[in-house]
């Protein structure tokens, strides 16, 4: 007698640096549609599932496989949604029904949002890097796919807003347009942009800027399990 393969949740992935309210929006979410939450950077520090700390960084490494296991654990219900947070993209093995969120915001607000946390210049630094090259999109896509990582502009909108917005898409199907946001075309001649990018060349130095290039684009033996740097 064949197995009965195990019903599984929807999945909405909620990706982005630190600071563009991947957390706040997934919760939201949930207020609306049927489901749970899982907010990865808030799973690997209270189970301990991470490798080791990132000093340079400033943030916890997390143990991927772990991660996945808990999720695919999650995801085994027939009901709602599982709506996934985090800052580096982590498959939900077995889900094949997902939908992918990319949230961004502009560096010049992503700025001041990092500051009010706390943040160190150089912590800042390196995220606002992230969000200006976009490596987030680059791991999103070479992890699901570039035809379905939608990207949302959050820099203006509110958090019931960009809920909205995601249901929306969801609705239409949520296929990327072709559309990509490219912060250096969008503030070019603004001179926050000078100010912003002299900000990051006190902070982080050139060498360390191509090898968090790489880092995205070389250090993934397979989709989903690349390291997972949690920027926190």
């Amino acid at each position: 007698m064949r197995a009965r393969r195990l019903a599984l949740r929807k999945v909405i992935y909620l990706l982005g640096v630190p600071g563009t309210g991947k957390s706040s929006v997934g919760r939201e979410l949930i207020g609306i549609l049927e489901g749970e939450c899982v907010d990865v950077s808030e799973l690997v520090l209270g189970k301990g599932f991470y490798t080791t700390f990132d000093r340079q960084r400033a943030t916890h490494v997390a143990d991927v496989h772990r991660v996945r296991e808990f999720l695919a654990q999650r995801a085994i219900s027939p009901k709602g949604y599982l709506v996934v947070s985090s800052n580096f993209a982590v498959l939900v093995p077995g889900a094949s029904d997902f939908f992918v969120f990319l949230l961004r915001c502009s560096p010049l607000v992503l700025m001041n949002r990092l500051r009010e946390r706390g943040y160190d210049d150089k912590k800042i630094s390196d995220n606002l890097i992230a969000e200006l090259i976009g490596l987030s999109l680059d791991d999103a896509c070479a992890t699901f796919g570039s035809r379905k990582v939608v990207e949302i502009d959050i820099t203006n909108l509110s958090l019931s807003l960009t809920a909205s917005c995601i249901i929306e898409k969801l609705q239409q199907g949520a296929i990327n347009s072709g559309d990509r946001i490219d912060w250096i075309s969008r503030l070019e001649g603004d001179p926050a942009l000078d100010d912003l990018l002299r900000f990051i060349s006190r902070h982080t130095s050139a060498p360390e800027l191509s090898s968090a290039r790489r880092s995205i684009d070389e250090s993934k033996p397979e989709a989903g399990a690349g390291t997972g740097w949690l920027g926190r």
